[in-house]
């Protein structure tokens, strides 16, 4: 599971994120070791909700993170369920 935190004040969620990933853990279900956040959203986005062009790199980067470590999880799950069944 991937969590992202936002927040208008500097901090981007992250203590709200971090409070949910023992309740996250707890419903078995995986959370990932990579968090984005969005401090200042007011600064971030524009009235049309798009990310305005002197984050936008930051933002692409560090999502492109967060979905590369998502789909290598759920295919690791995947192969080590399958290897369960399978033996």
């Amino acid at each position: 599971m991937a969590l992202a935190g936002v927040s208008n004040g500097s901090w981007g969620g992250v203590r709200a994120v971090e409070a949910l990933v023992p309740a996250v853990r707890e419903t078995g279900l995986v959370a990932l070791s990579w968090d984005v956040y969005f401090p200042r959203i007011q600064d971030i986005f524009d009235e049309e909700g798009s990310i305005k062009s002197e984050h936008q790199e930051l933002y692409e980067k560090n999502l492109g993170k967060l979905y590369r470590e998502l789909i290598w999880m759920a295919r690791l799950l995947k192969k080590g369920r399958q290897e369960l069944e399978n033996s």
